[in-house]
């Protein structure tokens, strides 16, 4: 029998050996193109239009978001590097989203989209993302 509380309910720790920051940037990443697809849902909901060409980029970012987090947690200094570019990328995407005239819902998702890949840039170039990831040290 062992006396650690965790023994049972390791599954739930997902990147547990990964700093905070390397986790919050990658549900960040993940949780930005969930958001965009159910926004684009809620945009083809509200305006009409065709499904198959509105639902490829927020898919593209959702998929790209998913692999990019995985490689955070595993500490690829490649995966911050593409992330980096990744979020400052849709980020602008998001502004301009935002910027467009349509439905004030959809606006102010794509505002919050665009804060959070904002957001998670700056998660990657904290010390403890850095130190993770191996990029800080090498000259």
């Amino acid at each position: 029998m062992s006396l650690d509380p965790t023994a049972g309910r390791r599954w739930l720790a997902v990147g547990g050996g990964s700093p905070v920051e390397i986790r919050a940037a990658a549900g960040l990443l993940v949780v930005g193109g969930l958001l965009f697809v159910i926004t684009d849902l809620l945009w083809l909901a509200i305006d009409g239009g065709d499904t198959a060409q509105l639902l490829v980029v927020p898919l593209l970012q959702l998929a790209i978001g998913i692999g990019v987090a995985g490689g955070l947690i595993r500490g690829s200094r490649i995966a911050r590097y593409v992330g980096l570019v990744f979020t400052l990328t849709f980020a602008l995407l998001h502004m301009l989203f935002a910027l467009q005239d349509g439905p004030i819902l959809i606006r102010i998702l794509t505002g919050v989209i665009a804060a959070s890949q904002i957001y998670a840039a700056v998660l990657l170039n904290t010390r403890p993302a850095l130190d993770h990831t191996g990029a800080r040290g090498r000259r």
